[in-house]
């Protein structure tokens, strides 16, 4: 988070609270933690070839978070699964893997 979403005052660092509006940022802070580790979960589950699994946890992290690489790989996933959720053939092509330096859950390598 580079900005309050209260006073849209610039962060500097984490801190907990904002220094122009004393807002309370640390909920905010544990929310993108949580859709960075469902998107890791998702390009997982996706290396994995568990489509299903992949296309949940990426609308999951997409709830918390809009990031455009998370939409970026929904959308492909979706493309992948049926209405059912059923896979459509074999993926085209590996997972890619991302490389997030906050969220230390596994090892992730580069795109």
């Amino acid at each position: 988070m580079k900005c309050c979403p209260v006073c849209r005052a610039r962060l500097r660092g984490r801190s907990e609270l904002c220094r122009r509006c004393g807002s309370e940022l640390s909920l905010l802070y544990e929310i993108e933690e949580q859709a960075g580790n469902l998107k890791e979960a998702a390009v997982r589950a996706w290396a994995a070839g568990e489509l299903q699994t992949a296309v949940k946890l990426a609308r999951r992290s997409l709830g918390l978070k809009d990031e455009a690489d998370v939409r970026i790989i929904l959308r492909f996933l979706s493309s992948q699964v049926d209405e059912s959720g059923q896979q459509i053939g074999p993926a085209r092509g590996p997972a890619p893997t991302i490389k997030n330096s906050q969220h230390s859950a596994a090892p992730i390598n580069e795109w």
